[in-house]
């Protein structure tokens, strides 16, 4: 008789943990897909532009909004022959200040701080984040610029990323005095 009972309780004590355990885990689940979807906001960027000499200035309007959208999620996919980065985004940028810099290797270089409010904010899911490295004396050749930074840190980033589509986008640059340029990429899925 006394057997039965420590059995009878030994299966009751073993129901109740696991019954707790799997409502722990649970709460836990419906939390993670509660943080997981995230929105774009309005956001201080600093960027950098280059060029190879001060008459490339004038033509750096459509370089500085192009470099400023890369800011924001882009489309991209990979393949064998490349990496496609969808750049459709619509945004404002008011520039709040600007400054002309000494980089390694680069005849010119403006540091521009602005302010990035894209129109449509767009949901997304957060995969990663990737660190993304290079000499800024790599983005000019024989005197002429081969790629802005932006570009530059997203191609090398979307390659690496270990997925063949979803949304690249630079959320922080950083621009070091012994003439290298970090950036800070993430990579998401669309939340639509």
């Amino acid at each position: 008789m006394k057997r039965t009972y420590i059995y009878l309780l030994l299966v009751l004590c073993a129901l109740m943990t696991q019954g707790l355990f799997a409502f722990g885990s649970k709460e836990k689940e419906e939390t993670g897909l509660k943080d997981s979807v995230q929105t774009e906001e309005k956001r201080r960027i600093s960027l950098v532009l280059v060029s190879s000499s001060p008459a490339d200035q004038g033509s750096s309007a459509g370089s500085l909004a192009g470099e400023a959208s890369l800011f924001l999620f882009q489309e991209y996919a990979v393949s064998e022959t490349g990496v496609k980065i969808s750049s459709s985004r619509r945004f404002s940028m008011p520039v709040e200040g600007r400054k002309q810099i000494g980089l390694s290797g680069v005849p010119l270089a403006v540091e521009y701080e602005l302010e990035l409010i894209p129109s449509a904010p767009r949901a997304y899911r957060k995969v990663r984040e990737l660190e993304v490295v290079f000499p800024a004396e790599e983005l000019v050749s024989s005197g002429r610029v081969r790629l802005q930074p932006g570009r530059r840190a997203l191609l090398e980033a979307a390659k690496k990323s270990g997925m063949n589509t979803g949304l690249i986008r630079i959320k922080s640059m950083e621009y070091k005095r012994r003439g290298d340029i970090v950036s800070l990429v993430e990579i998401a899925r669309s939340a639509d």
